[in-house]
């Protein structure tokens, strides 16, 4: 962005203040964020000193009462960190600002994704700028995880406590498809981040924790604030709803019909541009989300992003939903065996493939978790099709030793076996239909989490939606 662009878009956003007629910015407006964002910011911090000058000059002079009220905020990799521009700016205005340096994580976490010009990792220049930005009081954090990554959450947030950050913000990216097996390891880190901030470190707050999850969503509307409630105008001084929405994300043939205007002409002017506003002041919930998704009973832990959504579908009015853990209805089936070798179980399996078809069974079990007995240890035959050998028909994870609670859903389903078959029955003794009795009472079981459907119903649901009937 020139320095043209930039008193042009500060003079566009200082007139709508002045004309009062905008739902963006009005004379309502409390305080504005000038957010500087879309590539690494201090390669331009001569320019970003001089476009707050602008601002902070322009509201003094037309009388706008906004500036003690503008924060500047943008996040960094740290590399120019102590460049004299970089320096000069945060000398200027530290008092204003929030400047967050991106720590992935731990140095090999870090290391591995973020690397510098000469193909070096860059966690030390960011951890000495983390360091530096101590003395202004900027001790943010904001980490991203992905399931390559999961593992690593545990140890990122405890090293980011420890030097004192009190709000740590992180997240698991929306892009990934998620397996039940992801969801286990989510688990079992956010459980060792639970222990230790009970145990350690009681006054740090950490965002994927928040107390606000685990909840079904209180209003209807839309979570995410990318549909032009974060106004963003690109280089050449264009708007869109959100940086999600611009060429520097998605490419110039998907975010041209998602342009609001530009700084010069103002935003709306055009047929398209009003349609655009108005197509995305109707998103809510509701209107953008499947029924499972608005009926679900912990939605408030489900965050998406409407940018995203437009990437995917075509439109940020419908939810991509690549986040919902994959073991979406604890339907169940119960085969009996006679006995605990590897090669019954997978005899068993393949009996289960063959009865539903070798698409179906790819369909329905993405993946399959089982604890660490002898029984299963037949990984390569287990995930093997015994249909079309040459292809695999699922995945085979193993928990960890000791941790039952990462198949959760399973051992909650062996406690309620257990209640019409205890433990010590001798199941050589139970027949085919009595086994069969237990699994449709346990599919048939109203569930709470459900809303108080079945397993069964929402096993019907589930298959309605993947087309198909067995």
């Amino acid at each position: 962005m020139s320095l043209e662009t930039g008193k042009q878009v500060v003079d566009y956003l200082l007139n709508l203040y002045e004309q009062n007629d905008s739902d963006f910015i009005n004379q309502h407006t409390k305080g504005v964020v000038l957010d500087f964002i879309g590539g690494e910011p201090l390669l331009e911090a001569a320019l970003i000193e001089r476009i707050c000058d602008y601002w902070f000059a322009e509201c003094w002079r037309r009388k706008i009462p906004l500036g003690p009220y503008t924060r500047i905020s943008f996040a960094t990799n740290g590399q120019l960190w102590f460049s004299p521009a970089a320096q000069h700016l945060f000398h200027k205005y530290h008092d204003l600002m929030s400047v967050t340096v991106s720590i992935d994580g731990i140095k090999e976490l870090h290391d591995k994704y973020r690397l510098d010009v000469n193909g070096i990792g860059s966690f030390d220049k960011a951890w000495a700028a983390f360091q530096d930005g101590k003395k202004y009081g900027w001790l943010n954090s904001k980490m991203t995880f992905v399931p390559d990554s999961f593992s690593c959450i545990y140890p990122s947030i405890k090293m980011m406590a420890e030097q004192g950050c009190k709000e740590i913000h992180c997240n698991y990216a929306h892009e990934p498809e998620y397996t039940e097996a992801d969801a286990a390891a989510l688990y079992r880190e956010l459980k060792r981040v639970a222990d230790y901030l009970i145990g350690e470190a009681p006054d740090v707050w950490v965002s994927i924790l928040g107390e606000q999850i685990g909840n079904p969503h209180p209003e209807d509307k839309n979570w995410c604030g990318g549909t032009g409630a974060m106004l963003s105008f690109a280089p050449d001084g264009k708007a869109y709803p959100c940086i999600r929405y611009a060429p520097i994300s998605v490419g110039k043939e998907l975010a041209a019909p998602m342009c609001l205007g530009n700084c010069r002409d103002g935003l709306y002017t055009t047929e398209q541009q009003r349609k655009t506003k108005e197509m995305l002041d109707a998103i809510t919930l509701t209107t953008q989300s499947t029924q499972e998704c608005i009926d679900c009973p912990v939605a408030t832990g489900c965050s998406w992003c409407s940018g995203f959504n437009y990437e995917v579908y075509g439109t940020p009015n419908k939810r991509v939903t690549r986040i919902c853990k994959a073991h979406k209805t604890r339907n169940e089936i119960i085969i009996g065996v006679p006995n605990r070798k590897a090669e019954t179980i997978v005899r068993a399996v393949d009996a289960l493939e063959r009865k539903l078809g070798a698409r179906k069974f790819r369909a329905i079990f993405k993946s399959i978790t089982f604890d660490n007995g002898t029984e299963f240890a037949a990984a390569e035959s287990l995930e093997r099709s015994c249909i079309n050998k040459t292809i695999p028909r699922t995945r085979v994870y193993y928990c960890h030793p000791y941790s039952s609670w990462e198949r959760g859903s399973n051992e909650h389903v062996n406690g309620m076996i257990r209640r019409r078959h205890p433990k010590g029955t001798d199941f050589s003794k139970v027949s085919k239909e009595e086994i069969a009795a237990t699994e449709k009472w346990i599919n048939e079981y109203p569930r709470r989490i459900f809303g108080y459907k079945s397993s069964a119903i929402m096993f019907q649901e589930c298959l309605n939606e993947l087309g198909i009937a067995i």
